[in-house]
């Protein structure tokens, strides 16, 4: 329809302008408004307008349309904002657990455990003979720790016995190795050398069967006569390292700690001791 015609409301014939009634049915025709009628004052504006020309009043009849345009718009972008926050969280999930799998899964850490029934069952006896040698898992069976070093230990135990070895061989292999052998100290629980301890301990003069017992204070000039025995660490005297590799520091010093508790011994017997289990003196 041309902009100065309108459509008769009865038969929809198109009329002039400004004629009163259908020419074809003769119904009144509504008069067409040459603009757009301000809501607050009456005043008629230009069809372009957007605020009136009397009061500054904004004419929602041309804003509505575009009011609506941007709710619309609002509604859908919300649903694609949504979808793309979701994305991102699920792709940095992914990364984070790809990052923490490559941080904890060296394969030569993680035990292999065979299909064979009568190997593993080597395994675990071979395994029961010793405790956990990482210096962390208070002193746990071997056969039952699942820490890294444990499964690593398993690993070497369950390796040599593939090769053919005779079980008195690996028992031997893993003593070199990663020491804590059951046979070789007695498993108890951890100290620290600051508690309290018996008197035994406190007094360097504590005698039992006429012989000086090692006490706390014999702990420094014992750690003194060794090596940190791990062959990890760039720090050669024991007394200077804090490592906890298998045999290193750490494990050294808590054996020493071990067996001054147990009362027993003499500062040159803890030494023989050391030396035995772990070699390394100066």
């Amino acid at each position: 329809m041309i902009k100065d015609q309108k459509k008769c409301p009865s038969c929809g014939a198109v009329n002039d302008k400004k004629a009163k009634f259908c020419v074809k049915c003769g119904t009144a025709l509504p008069e067409a408004p040459d603009g757009i009628k301000c809501k607050s004052c009456g005043t008629l504006n230009d069809l372009a307008s957007r605020f009136c020309k009397n009061c500054g009043n904004p004419l929602k009849g041309k804003t509505k349309g575009k009011t609506k345009q941007k709710q619309a718009a609002k509604k859908t972008n919300t649903p694609l904002i949504a979808g793309f926050v979701v994305l991102g969280l699920i792709l940095m999930y992914l990364v984070f657990q790809d990052m923490g799998a490559s941080r904890g899964s060296d394969p030569s850490q993680l035990e292999q455990v065979s299909n064979n029934a009568v190997l593993e069952a080597k395994v675990r006896e071979v395994a029961s003979e010793f405790v956990c040698a990482c210096g962390s898992c208070e002193e746990e069976a071997l056969v039952d720790c699942e820490c890294p070093t444990a499964q690593q230990e398993r690993n070497f135990i369950r390796q040599k016995l593939q090769s053919g070895q005779s079980k008195e061989a690996v028992v031997k292999a893993v003593k070199e190795r990663f020491g804590w052998a059951k046979s070789d100290m007695k498993v108890s629980k951890k100290i620290n050398p600051a508690a309290n301890l018996p008197d035994v301990l406190s007094n360097p003069n504590s005698q039992t069967s006429g012989k000086i017992l090692a006490s706390l204070q014999d702990r420094p000039r014992i750690i003194a006569q060794f090596e940190c025995p791990c062959g990890q660490c760039d720090i050669d005297e024991l007394k200077d390292c804090s490592c906890e590799h298998p045999k290193g520091a750490k494990e050294v010093k808590g054996f020493i700690d071990r067996k001054i508790a147990e009362g027993r011994f003499t500062p040159n017997e803890i030494v023989g001791l050391v030396e035995t289990v772990y070699g390394h003196r100066k």
